[in-house]
């Protein structure tokens, strides 16, 4: 049975951490201070997905530039050697 009480009581007595801890936040909290913590933290992700965004964005123009390169060079090419054979 004492085991039984002892339980009860850190039940009550973790009931009591819990509420005082809220009653503390409550004193403590600042709507205008919670709201603009949470503005910075969305900017910070925000601006971090954008930058991430934007150096993908750069590597798949970079590579469709490359490609396109590659196309125009392949096509010079091809003008050039039907140039040449054409001169022979």
């Amino acid at each position: 049975m004492v085991s039984d009480t002892q339980g009860v009581r850190v039940q009550h007595n973790t009931f009591v951490v819990k509420q005082s801890f809220l009653q503390w936040l409550h004193k403590r909290s600042n709507p205008r201070l919670v709201v603009n913590l949470c503005f910075i933290v969305v900017l910070i992700f925000s601006t971090l997905l954008t930058w991430r965004e934007v150096v993908v964005l750069e590597d798949a123009y970079i590579s469709s530039q490359r490609n396109h390169l590659e196309t125009v060079a392949s096509a010079l090419d091809r003008q050039l050697q039907f140039s040449v054979d054409k001169m022979l």
